[in-house]
């Protein structure tokens, strides 16, 4: 198990996974924070919602961001939930990625931790598999520390 941390922003991951913690630049949101995490090597061309990282992705794999939105947002709209979300697998729609890809499945949540807003993207290889690959990302979210 390996502790990532950065920008407000913590993770154990287990064995096997990769991931980073970063800030970006964005045209529309200004300067943008984000977590990414995945049960296998991850490219180094990505984009906040994994787009370069999840087309490859085998029907075993797991990919989890948190991408964090500015602070006005938080506990408004959207982000009004408070505290990290139920990941379950009802959750997971085939197709629910902003870039479809064929088999896989993805859930998306909004929420707030405090007086910061985020949204946590996931996708699993199979939606098929989902039920099998959710403990996963539980065991993952388990960890995630909002500082």
């Amino acid at each position: 198990m390996e502790r990532l941390a950065g920008l407000g922003l913590g993770v154990d991951l287990p064995d096997g996974w990769d991931g980073r913690i970063y800030r970006r630049a964005n045209e529309l949101a200004g300067e943008r924070r984000a977590l990414h995490a995945a049960n296998f090597a991850m490219p180094q061309a990505w984009g906040d919602y994994g787009s370069g990282v999840t087309e490859g992705m085998d029907a075993d794999g797991v990919f989890v961001t948190l991408v964090e939105f500015s602070p006005e947002n938080a506990n408004t709209g959207l982000f009004r939930h408070q505290g990290m979300p139920a990941i379950t697998a009802d959750a997971f729609v085939p197709g629910g990625m902003p870039k479809a890809v064929p088999g896989q499945a993805g859930a998306q949540f909004f929420f707030s931790v405090g007086e910061r807003a985020f949204c946590l993207f996931v996708v699993v290889g199979s939606y098929a598999a989902r039920a099998d690959l959710v403990p996963q990302v539980e065991a993952v979210m388990r960890t995630l520390s909002v500082d």
